[in-house]
């Protein structure tokens, strides 16, 4: 970036930064240690959204992480079709995603489908950036996107319908009392879609039933017990692997439980968790197949802080066990069982006031394969007198092979590899953010650089012993590279209205075949633009906001070999709105692709045209 784009950068920062701070209440962080602490303490990326608060278009959590830097979202067309994350450049099952401390990702293919998470009965979403393996485990090379259940708050009631015959309701039901509080939500969407195939008529339906109940209980000061269920069913309509027409369909069935408790006894405290998933994939297509996982997952944590601890300054030290089972099932496959046990300890320590610094430790013991350390340290000051954090982390990240990669899809079609071994990165990030607070600004900027060995990658080998060889996975010699840099800004000009913008820049390469060379890898935009404008009153909530997706390429399968093509650049315009009518009925307006532009996130799939819905909220607590 050239001296002159980055003068008016420095001149709003100085600006900033000559404003006294804002006396607002700390957010407090769960993601980035495991234990509670302070946003200003934690050494990585960190976004934290509270979804009372959220003023964007959409129903998913993928239109909500759609906001945040460093994210890209590859959707296979419109509403329930396949819908995967990417943080920072890393693969589809590279961040781990939790709700409540339960592993979302699907047994069956290690990665988790957006398309059918909504954010009903969802407060609050912590993304952390980085790798965090050595506190989560496998699948934490990029980053965490942690989902935490509501446990009270408001009743109420929303409507909607819009175009495509588009119909959503949510109810939210909650009560609260001294020592308990409980909250059980009821999501019903259905639309019948749009044609996600480049050609042809024939439209694709989607429909989704989620339920959720959770709760919390306080029988003491030091006792507190969490609960909660979600079961999801979702039906499909697509269009097969090319851009033609398919009368194909999918039922989706998911179910999540999960509870905990936290005590204190004398200078302890304590987490213990118990989580249980359970996924039914039933899709009907050229090959219909059956598969189903489950999962089970008991994880302790035990910590303590210290007054004086090294060099006689105060810190937190824990320590903690995990244990799951994974059970994968698939028609013309005898169960497959996959079993690992860790254990991790974490050091929260504060040389002096203003300096934070991270240090974690994992050991992951695989019944089926080579076990796997992993480490992590990061480093946070906050400059006296400003709201200002500079953070520095470093860490290796790790993950497992999946089952369907081990043992293969289905007889005939793909063989298994036994012999694969955990993916490993080494990830290093560094960063500055400014936080004042009050009709101010945030600024924030990060550059991230991650190095990824033994990936594990599909091969085919036309021309092996004895015959051409069924597709296989295999763990890649060469090395891919993802480094970049994501720019933050939040402006508040006015008490009313918010203006905030970003720009991610992503390189991403990975070894060609042999590992030979190395070539830009697909479903990642090179640039990344946003600029959003807020507006919040005592009666209006809106927002406008503007995307652009640069340098996006995905590879042809018409062709064999894939022929890896450049899908064309993108401008996206969307537009939320809530009115408060009365005091208890609030309208709502959404208006997503305002430019009606045609474009593609996944080559061959036609993602929505301009679209519209209005509705109505009745708040009866």
């Amino acid at each position: 970036m050239s001296k002159k784009n980055w003068l008016p950068l420095a001149l709003i920062t100085l600006w900033c930064s000559s404003l006294p701070a804002a006396q607002d209440i700390e957010t407090i962080i769960i993601t980035a240690s495991r234990i509670p602490q302070p946003l200003h303490t934690v050494g990585s990326s960190v976004t934290v959204i509270d979804l009372d608060d959220w003023r964007g278009a959409g129903t998913t959590i993928s239109d909500v992480l759609r906001e945040i830097p460093g994210i890209s979202i590859s959707q296979s067309g419109g509403s329930g079709t396949v819908t995967a994350l990417r943080m920072r450049g890393s693969e589809s099952n590279h961040t781990r995603i939790l709700l409540d401390g339960i592993e979302l990702s699907d047994p069956t293919s290690g990665g988790v489908d957006f398309a059918h998470l909504s954010i009903a009965g969802i407060e609050r979403i912590e993304v952390l950036r980085g790798a965090p393996s050595a506190l989560w485990g496998s699948d934490a090379i990029s980053g965490i996107v942690n989902l935490i259940s509501r446990k009270g708050g408001s009743s109420s009631l929303t409507q909607k319908s819009g175009s495509n015959q588009r119909h959503e309701t949510t109810l939210q039901v909650a009560t609260e009392s001294e020592n308990f509080s409980m909250q059980a939500s009821a999501h019903h969407f259905q639309t019948r879609g749009e044609n996600i195939s480049l050609t042809g008529s024939e439209r694709d339906g989607y429909r989704n039933n989620t339920l959720q109940w959770g709760g919390q209980w306080r029988p003491s000061a030091e006792t507190d017990f969490r609960f909660s269920v979600r079961r999801t069913h979702a039906n499909s309509e697509y269009d097969g692997s090319g851009p033609t027409d398919a009368p194909y369909t999918s039922r989706n069935r998911r179910t999540y439980l999960n509870a905990s408790l936290h005590t204190e006894t004398g200078p302890f405290k304590h987490q213990a968790n118990l989580s249980f998933l359970q996924t039914t994939n039933q899709p009907q297509d050229a090959f219909p197949t059956e598969s189903k996982g489950r999962r089970i997952q008991i994880d302790e944590l035990v910590w303590r802080d210290f007054e004086d601890c090294l060099l006689g300054r105060p810190c937190t030290l824990g320590a903690g066990l995990e244990w799951s089972r994974e059970r994968y099932h698939r028609k013309g496959i005898e169960p497959l069982h996959f079993i690992s046990s860790s254990m991790f300890m974490t050091l929260n320590w504060q040389p002096d006031p203003q300096t934070t610094v991270d240090l974690s430790l994992r050991r992951d013991k695989n019944h089926d394969f080579e076990d796997a350390d992993t480490w992590r340290v990061s480093f946070a000051y906050q400059f006296p007198g400003l709201s200002t954090r500079l953070y520095l982390a470093s860490g290796i990240g790790i993950a497992n092979p999946t089952l369907t990669e081990r043992y293969g899809y289905f007889p005939g079609t793909f063989q298994g590899n036994p012999s694969l071994q955990p993916e490993r990165s080494r990830n290093t990030e560094i960063g500055i953010e400014h936080n004042p607070g009050g009709v101010c600004c945030r600024i924030s900027l990060s550059l991230f650089d991650q190095r990824l060995s033994d990936e594990i990658r599909g091969y085919y080998d036309p021309d092996g012993f004895a015959g051409p060889e069924l597709p296989t996975a295999i763990n890649e010699s060469g090395r891919s590279e993802r480094w970049g840099g994501e720019l933050e800004l939040e402006f508040e000009s006015h008490p009313d209205w918010t203006v905030s913008a970003h720009y991610a820049y992503l390189y991403a390469t990975e070894p060609d075949s042999g590992g030979a060379t190395d070539r830009r890898e697909i479903r990642r935009p090179r640039h990344q633009y946003r600029l959003a404008l807020a507006h919040h009153s005592n009666s209006w909530n809106s927002q406008l906001d503007f995307t652009t997706v640069r340098g996006l390429l995905d590879d042809d399968f018409s062709s064999f070999p894939a022929e890896r093509k450049t899908l064309e650049n993108y401008y996206l315009a969307n537009l939320s709105a809530r009115y408060n009518l009365v005091p208890k009925f609030d309208l709502l307006f959404e208006a997503r692709n305002l430019l009606d532009e045609s474009y593609q996130e996944v080559l061959g799939y036609a993602a929505p045209r301009r679209n519209f819905s209005a509705g109505v909220t009745w708040h009866f607590d």
